[in-house]
Order: C-alpha cells, then structure tokens, then sequence
C-alpha cells in the first residue's frame, strides 16, 4: 500500500492562486475605500471653511471674500493640511454673497462658495446649495482684503 500524506504540487498552487485573488479583491477595495476617504476630507474641508467664514463674517461684516489662512490664524478653521498628501497644505477662498429677501420678516440669506486649491484637487463648492464643480483651470485662491 502506498502512503499519499501531504499535498500534490497542483493543490499547493491552487491553493496559492485563491489566496492571491483574494489579496487582489483586497487590495482593490482597500484602494477604492482610501479614495473615498481622500475625497470625503476634501468635502469636509469645504464645508468647514463655509461654516467658519459665517462666523467670520459675524465679527467682520463688510467682508465678503476671506481665504483659508485668514480662517485658519483667527482660529475658526482647525487645519489647512491637504488630507490626499501628507505634508502639503490646501489654500483656498471663501465668497460670501448675500441674497436679500423683499420680504422684511425673512431672514437674508448668505451663499458661501468655496474654492479648495490642494496639490491633486481643485474643486468648488456652493453651499447651502451643494453644488461641487471641478476647478479644471486650476485654482485661484484670492488673499483676504486687508488681511
């Protein structure tokens, strides 16, 4: 009687071919989850700079442009660090426009559109719209008016 202990070479490699599809799918969806992440930094920095530019606005009125190093060095946005390379900074601008309602007991509405300028992302936001376009002909972050 023969005494078949162990694997044949073709089972090995069968078994070596399965684990690296898998490794393969892994791979690929761990790529798609970092790109979804990347992305929702970037939206989360937009929003961000929106939120902080109306409290900027509060103690600042007549201002209708502010960028984000001015957000950033009064303390109202937390970080410029560009969340899809490590090291870099994002710059970018805030617009404010006012939409003034006819109606005296309606509150005026503010519309922030932010421009978010990072090394391999240029997007701009509207908010409270939503709208997100890309910037294709780069960006330009315009420095604050007197500061």
């Amino acid at each position: 009687m023969k005494n078949n202990k162990g694997f044949s070479l073709v089972e090995l490699l069968a078994v070596i071919a399965i684990i690296g599809i898998l490794f393969g799918l892994g791979l690929q969806a761990y790529s798609i989850y970092q790109d979804k992440a990347k992305k929702d930094g970037y939206d989360t920095m937009a929003k961000s700079a929106s939120q902080a530019a109306e409290e900027y606005r509060m103690e600042h009125p007549a201002v209708d442009s502010v960028n984000f190093d001015t957000l950033y060095n009064s303390g109202l946005l937390s970080s410029l660090q560009d969340p899809g390379s490590r090291g870099e900074k994002c710059t970018g601008t805030v617009t404010i426009e006012t939409n003034k309602s006819a109606d005296n007991t309606v509150l005026d509405e503010n519309e922030y559109t932010v421009t978010v300028c990072c090394t391999n992302y240029n997007y701009t936001y509207s908010y409270p719209s939503g709208n997100k376009v890309q910037n294709i002909n780069g960006c330009h972050a315009e420095a604050s008016p007197g500061g």
